[in-house]
């Protein structure tokens, strides 16, 4: 009796002592790896959005510029040339310019009739230079107008002579000359990306000065003449001008 007892508590110390065993084996085991994904990616990594790019600063002033020029006409007794302008002032954002024009122009023309009661010639002459204060607004993105006021030294000018079968004849002149009041307008369209434009522009001047004329008539029954001085005189000269702006 007593030598199975002392079989039964062996038994039981080796139990215990193997179940210990295998115990602390489980407890060393390191935890299995997490199994990749299919395709090679693993856990997916969470990235910080980048910040917002903050819009490029756009100045409230800045300097502009231009220049351009084409063949024009100038009115009255029509006279033949070509004309220049260029300007410097403002931009105020991208809509407001402010800016002074400074421009001139030439022109010469004339005229020949000949017929069985008689024929006539008339020469006609232009010259002038111009400053003016121009305001101008942009219209979208491509059109802009604009206005302006200022002074123009002007002299415009024209003879006339007609002969008749009959024997009679007249001649007439007039002039126009001085330091004028000119109102001065542009409206056009601009072709660039950039502050820097190719411009196709219909460009105005009317200028009002006096106007000095002196007519002469003779005939068979006598002659006369008269002298006309302090007439309003006005001067308008119109041109597509081509031209470059930098705005």
């Amino acid at each position: 009796m007593t030598r199975c007892s002392n079989l039964t508590r062996l038994t039981i110390s080796c139990l215990m002592l193997v179940g210990g065993s295998a115990l602390a084996q489980t407890a060393t085991e390191p935890a299995p790896a997490t199994a990749a994904q299919p395709g090679g990616e693993g856990t997916p990594t969470l990235q910080a959005a980048a910040p917002p790019v903050e819009p490029a600063h756009e100045p409230m002033i800045r300097i502009r510029a231009g220049a351009g020029g084409a063949p024009s006409v100038f009115y009255p007794g029509v006279s033949y040339g070509a004309g220049f302008s260029g300007r410097i002032g403002v931009q105020i954002k991208k809509m407001w310019g402010v800016y002074a024009d400074v421009g001139g122009g030439f022109g010469f023309g004339g005229s020949i009739s000949a017929g069985t009661g008689g024929g006539g010639v008339s020469i006609n002459v232009a010259d002038y230079w111009r400053l003016a204060a121009m305001g101008e607004i942009d219209l979208g993105r491509y059109f802009f107008f604009s206005l302006g006021f200022g002074v123009c030294g002007c002299t415009w000018g024209g003879v006339q002579q007609i002969a008749t079968a009959q024997g009679s004849a007249s001649q007439a002149a007039y002039v126009s000359a001085g330091y004028d009041p000119a109102l001065v307008s542009r409206i056009g369209v601009g072709f660039g990306k950039t502050r820097h434009k190719f411009t196709l522009a219909l460009e105005n001047m009317v200028a009002f000065g006096e106007m000095t004329e002196v007519s002469q008539n003779a005939s068979m029954s006598g002659a006369d003449q008269s002298v006309k001085i302090g007439n309003l005189a006005v001067g308008w000269t119109p041109g597509i001008f081509l031209g470059w702006d930098m705005r």
